[in-house]
């Protein structure tokens, strides 16, 4: 959990580097020791039994928003709507090692009536300092000094060969704590007559069908997490990062003519950086898998209506083919350019 990638992650506060000081200095190690040592990909060994602490979630929201015709302007309408959304006591299957550094209250670190630490059981080598190996499992909790937890098993080799990292978790189902979002969702929308718009420069009886544009726009304000539900120290921001983009867009532009329309529509995500909490200045070495730009995909559609109860639809999702930093292998779309043809039927 304080190894030299994890160590920088957590809440903004830094609380998990003080922890992981903390820790170090426990185990007679200078401070900072950790740093030097990078994770591995191996998997780790999880109890399958079920959590007795865990509990209900609860959930409160609340939305404010307004729908404005304006009858100056014919067919245009703008609407906006202001989330507010909090879930407390979120059950979720997480992982409760770097949580357990993450508390304020180290090393009891109460998660959802859990204590953190006491669910995970770090290996410890056999040479100066416990840094060289071979490593196994200890017969305490190296973090609390408890008696380790099954499935962990006291003299066995651990999974994962390297110093300090996490060799058994206790179960997985906690009541991981809470989540609070705030946003804004707007869309502003605009259908016109091709022949009326001609007729306006003198071109008559023209009838080139409807045009509809659509603007769909979210802004995310805010949305945080906070393990122990109070939104104090061990406050995380994930405003920013990828999924959770400041901005998101959509764009739509359509055109019908009888039974026969088309679609050309426009995605754009905001640029987004891995860990919000940490400075950009902090981190000059970080490369394009951390820190990611804006980008765009395009989709189209074209439809005809056979009758009221028939319609066929061709889609090319991807237009563009577009992949967002391919060289990194960081899709922006795993699939990539797709077609889809169906078949509408309503009864």
């Amino acid at each position: 959990p304080c190894n030299g990638l994890n160590r920088n992650f957590g809440p903004a506060s830094g609380i998990r580097i003080t922890n992981c000081d903390a820790f170090e200095r426990r185990l007679g190690l200078p401070a900072g020791t950790f740093a030097s040592l990078f994770p591995s990909n191996a998997s780790v060994p999880v109890g399958v039994g079920g959590n007795p602490a865990i509990t209900s979630e609860t959930a409160d929201s609340w939305t404010a928003g307004f729908v404005l015709d304006m009858p100056f302007v014919k067919n245009l309408t703008i609407t906006a709507d202001y989330l507010d959304i909090r879930i407390d006591k979120q059950i979720a299957l997480t992982f409760l090692g770097t949580s357990c550094f993450d508390q304020p209250d180290f090393p009891t670190s109460d998660i959802g009536g859990v204590p953190a630490c006491e669910n995970i059981t770090l290996g410890q080598g056999t040479g100066a300092g416990g840094l060289t190996g071979p490593f196994t499992i200890p017969t305490i909790n190296l973090i609390t000094g408890n008696p380790i937890k099954p499935p962990a098993i006291a003299g066995v080799l651990t999974t994962i060969q390297s110093p300090y990292t996490i060799a058994a978790g206790q179960f997985s189902n906690v009541n991981s704590g809470s989540v609070r979002l705030k946003g804004v969702n707007g869309r502003i929308g605009y259908q016109f007559s091709i022949g009326d718009a001609l007729g306006m420069l003198g071109v008559k009886g023209a009838n080139w069908g409807d045009i509809r544009l659509d603007a769909f726009m979210y802004y995310l304000h805010s949305v945080q997490t906070s393990s122990s539900g109070t939104f104090g120290a061990d406050t995380s921001n994930l405003r920013g990062s990828p999924g959770y983009e400041k901005n998101q867009n959509r764009f739509d532009l359509q055109h019908r003519l009888g039974r026969f329309s088309h679609t050309l529509q426009l995605f754009y995500t905001g640029r987004s950086m891995v860990n919000p909490d940490i400075l950009a200045a902090s981190i000059p070495e970080q490369n394009a898998t951390f820190f990611r730009p804006s980008y765009t995909r395009y989709n189209y559609n074209v439809a005809y209506d056979i009758n009221d109860k028939f319609t066929v639809r061709g889609i090319v999702n991807n237009v563009f083919n577009d992949l967002f930093l391919p060289q990194y292998g960081i899709p922006g779309d795993s699939v990539g350019r797709s077609y889809v043809v169906r078949v509408d039927a309503r009864f």
